[in-house]
């Protein structure tokens, strides 16, 4: 299996590569920003949409180009990590979580200390044949 990690923020993708450095987990993967990936595609893929500062929006999470790059890259698993209460803030982001929770691949982590949830959005190749809607 071929496995990514693409964030649309270069911190995040430095963080990434010094976490898989420094471990003994050797993936046969990619890490790289959203616009790097561009053309190129993986079996499983996890699309970091995490943002610290929610009051300034989605940013560049907002462009359909970046999100049909992202979405499209994934040939058998598609999973998502973000808060859905600052994606929601963006129409496409709203039908997007809406369409994960209505699948039933909607996932809610969070550590007994932390006030704010972290959301989680899993997508599989049975999704595709399985979901007629074209919402």
């Amino acid at each position: 299996l071929t496995i990514g990690f693409i964030s649309g923020y270069s911190g995040q993708i430095e963080e990434m590569r010094d976490i898989l450095i420094n471990s003994k987990i050797k993936l046969n993967g990619q890490v790289s920003t959203i616009d790097s990936f561009q053309g190129k595609e993986k079996d499983i893929l996890f699309f970091s949409c995490v943002r610290s500062k929610t009051e300034r929006g989605i940013g560049f999470l907002a462009d359909g180009r970046r999100m049909n790059v992202a979405f499209t890259r994934a040939k058998l698993g598609f999973w998502i990590f973000g808060n859905s209460f600052s994606l929601r803030k963006d129409p496409s982001w709203t039908e997007t979580v809406f369409d994960y929770k209505i699948r039933n691949n909607y996932f809610v982590s969070r550590k007994p200390y932390e006030r704010s949830n972290r959301k989680v959005i899993y997508w599989r190749i049975l999704d595709c044949e399985n979901y007629t809607f074209d919402g």
